[in-house]
């Protein structure tokens, strides 16, 4: 999915379209300068947002994929299943959340 990049421009090159725009699509979300922001390891930690945010990610991101398997297979878990419904389609963003979700605020794990 996300290699280890440094810039922006270095993950667009290593991965497909929809993970690009899915990653810049979080990255507005909360105001990430694209332009500066480092994706080293342990990227997805270094920022956060409100639970309202991540409630509005996860209905665009779902949309995003509904209706389209190539999307939906190329940021599936399990590329070989193909997700149609979007209650399974929220699974899949179960999964990019738990791999590479900004924290919640005020979360205490």
């Amino acid at each position: 999915m996300i290699k280890t990049a440094t810039t922006f421009d270095e993950v667009k090159k290593s991965s497909s379209r929809t993970v690009t725009a899915i990653l810049k699509k979080q990255c507005d979300m909360i105001k990430v300068n694209l332009k500066t922001f480092r994706f080293v390891d342990g990227w997805q930690s270094s920022r956060s947002w409100t639970v309202n945010q991540q409630n509005k990610f996860k209905k665009w991101f779902i949309n995003y994929l509904y209706g389209n398997l190539k999307r939906t297979r190329e940021v599936s878990s399990c590329p070989h299943m193909v997700y149609k419904s979007k209650k399974r389609i929220s699974e899949t963003w179960s999964w990019w959340n738990l791999n590479y979700g900004w924290k919640v605020n005020g979360y205490k794990s």
